[in-house]
């Protein structure tokens, strides 16, 4: 049988390379050696993963939508969120979320898909750090194209010197496919948060907004007034959440706003989104982080809404608040729901229930 004949230029894997080298050396007794020839994990899994996987067992038989599930897709869109500072409704998870097996099936597929046989008559030329994830130059040489490697060096901050690149153009050396995950993160991401609040058109406020969650708490301030407010929650029979803690079994912090400072929009604005909505009480807290100027209030709108699966948000509670000095802590709502995701009658209070505390 016939076989790409690409695959036999391919080197041997790394860790049979490493495993190899290894052989017959025996580590001292005294130590508990780590395996480097092995590409596992050698941490203990959390236990919450233990209890998730143990808690869907029923769902084994089934195989999960080509593009991810939707909780998954909203749960990686909600990271992205905390993790970048993205603005709310940035991240679509049902446009711009694909799931994937590991990013390495990824990357190895990625040129395949992109670099051409030739271009101008010449082989193509795949740029990739150095050092460089394995993945990367099995790819580019399973596509049939050169590897370039850049080096990432301490002078150049451990980021590749794309100034290597000037020496090659299009029209003399074919196809330069730059390193997805480098260049996509560092390029496509900044400019992403940069230039989103200049191209993307102003969205008219809206409680009913499709959410990455089932319980949504959104807490908003004036966009003049560029103070550092938190949004503190707290579920049933749960720590409570918030820009120290920013994520827990139920409740994620989203987007945790400093006012001013490091702000991708004009919009001063938290949120927090529940997984599941379990029955029992919850908290709803702002605080006053920053300084505030003496005499001058800070309103600050609270909006609880609820989100049921194969169902439209629908608003449960709103509120303003107003906070006027430094470390002020205000109990906006405390209420109850009942297994069905609806709000026990007479269990909304606003009874003062300090959270900040609690969670150090």
């Amino acid at each position: 049988m016939n076989i790409n004949p690409r695959l036999t230029t391919l080197p041997d894997f790394p860790f049979d390379k490493l495993k190899t080298l290894l052989e017959g050396i025996t580590p001292p007794e005294e130590l508990d050696p780590i395996a480097l020839s092995v590409g596992e994990p050698q941490q203990p899994v959390p236990h919450w993963v233990r209890d998730i996987v143990s808690d869907n067992f029923h769902t084994w038989n089934k195989y999960p939508p080509f593009p991810g599930s939707v909780d998954l897709r909203q749960a990686i869109a909600g990271w992205l969120g905390r993790r970048f500072g993205l603005g709310h409704g940035d991240i679509d998870p049902m446009v711009h979320i694909l799931a994937c097996a590991g990013t390495r099936e990824a990357l190895y597929l990625l040129p395949t898909w992109l670099v051409p046989d030739q271009k101008n008559g010449k082989r193509p030329i795949v740029a990739m750090p150095n050092p460089f994830y394995h993945v990367y130059g099995t790819a580019a040489l399973a596509s049939g194209a050169e590897s370039l490697y850049l080096s990432a060096t301490k002078e150049t901050g451990y980021l590749p010197d794309l100034d290597e690149l000037d020496q090659f153009h299009d029209d003399s050396t074919g196809t330069i496919f730059r390193d997805v995950i480098l260049l996509a993160l560092i390029g496509f991401v900044a400019m992403l948060i940069m230039l989103l609040p200049h191209i993307s058109p102003k969205k008219k406020e809206t409680e009913d907004h499709k959410a990455p969650g089932n319980v949504i708490v959104e807490m908003h301030w004036p966009t003049e007034m560029p103070y550092d407010v938190d949004l503190w929650v707290k579920a049933p029979n749960e720590v409570p959440v918030g820009f120290w803690n920013q994520g827990a079994a139920v409740f994620n912090l989203l987007r945790d706003d400093l006012g001013a400072l490091g702000d991708a929009t004009d919009e001063n604005y938290e949120v927090s989104y529940s997984r599941g909505i379990p029955p029992g009480e919850y908290v709803v807290n702002v605080h006053m982080y920053g300084n505030i100027k003496a005499g001058q209030p800070v309103p600050v709108k609270i909006v609880v809404s609820v989100k049921r699966p194969l169902e439209e948000t629908r608003q449960l509670l709103q509120t303003t608040v107003q906070l006027v000095r430094h470390n002020q802590e205000v109990t906006a709502f405390r209420f109850r729901l009942n297994s069905k995701a609806e709000l026990v009658p007479g269990s909304v209070s606003t009874l003062r229930r300090p959270l900040i505390t609690e969670a150090r």
